[in-house]
């Protein structure tokens, strides 16, 4: 993955989790459980893992105190990811690359080699977002009682690269900021 996507992704669960109010926590021992986030596999470094120290986090700085097990604690913490995920446009006006003229001269036996043609472009722009859907729901431990919910919690980054006749690039979205 590339960096840009990376910090789209990991802007995209800051922006979704920080701004969910944990405040009705403070003070209170919660267990986080990651039955349901450790489901989400992913290559990439923003992946569940991700998601769940950045819950603590805000957690912990909305004045919750962190319990080590289940046992310990007073509230059961649920996090849980409907999206996270990315995706990129990229438009060029002009010509695009191209090998077609080398590819079909390789058909012809006693063609010379010609090479591939190059990327001609006016302008060129690439567009990356990133989405976050998230939702939270605390119980308590002992009864399974439904003590708090965040409710569902979205966000996007992006990230938006163009240039201007091979001039470039020029940044501009959400993780510039």
């Amino acid at each position: 993955n590339t960096a840009t996507e990376q910090l789209i992704l990991s802007d995209s669960v800051d922006r979704a989790i920080r701004s969910i109010d944990f405040s009705p926590l403070a003070r209170r021992t919660c267990y986080v459980d990651t039955t349901y986030l450790k489901t989400v596999k992913s290559a990439s470094f923003v992946n569940a893992d991700y998601v769940l120290s950045s819950v603590r986090n805000q957690l912990s700085a909305a004045g919750g105190i962190l319990a080590a097990s289940k046992t310990d604690a007073d509230i059961i913490i649920e996090p849980r990811l409907g999206v996270l995920g990315a995706n990129e446009n990229e438009v060029t006006y002009g010509i695009p690359s191209s090998n077609l003229l080398t590819q079909a001269a390789s058909l012809v036996p006693t063609a010379p080699p010609v090479p591939p043609i190059p990327e001609i472009s006016l302008a060129r722009k690439n567009d990356q977002m990133a989405a976050t859907k998230l939702s939270i729901f605390a119980y308590d431990a002992e009864s399974g009682n439904p003590v708090w919910q965040s409710g569902v919690s979205t966000a996007r980054s992006n990230a938006k690269d163009s240039w201007l006749f091979g001039v470039g690039p020029f940044q501009s979205g959400t993780i510039y900021e």
